[in-house]
């Protein structure tokens, strides 16, 4: 499971970074600040999971249960969060908004089965 981590962890690690790059670019003076803002708040949000994905993948490897359920909350923390915040810029809908708390929400759940998992590591 290690592996599969780290390459989640790399394909956010790239996404990350060719959407910010990709808003930064492209959506200057296209769309409202704030549609910009949040656009890049979703590429910064997705490189910090992106690299949590690391801790999670190293985590896994020390065979704890919970680090694989954390890394799960962060892969679908991203799709929401991440992805809505992404949208938003070319479709506005109430469907997109909601699913931006909710994916902050797995991020937070992610983060708290971290730190169990890391509480109960095995292998310290």
């Amino acid at each position: 499971m290690t592996k599969w981590w780290i390459s989640l962890a790399g394909l956010n690690g790239i996404l990350g970074v060719a959407l910010g790059a990709y808003g930064f670019h492209n959506l200057t003076g296209k769309v409202t600040e704030t549609q910009q803002i949040a656009f890049q708040l979703g590429a910064q949000m997705q490189l910090t999971h992106a690299v949590a994905l690391i801790c999670v993948a190293w985590l896994s490897s020390r065979t704890t249960p919970l680090a694989n359920l954390a890394g799960w909350a962060f892969i679908l923390g991203i799709i929401l969060f991440s992805g809505s915040l992404y949208i938003l810029p070319f479709m506005s809908s109430s469907l997109i908004t909601m699913a931006t708390p909710l994916g902050g929400l797995t991020f937070m759940i992610g983060w708290a089965l971290m730190m169990l998992g890391g509480l109960r590591d095995s292998a310290s």
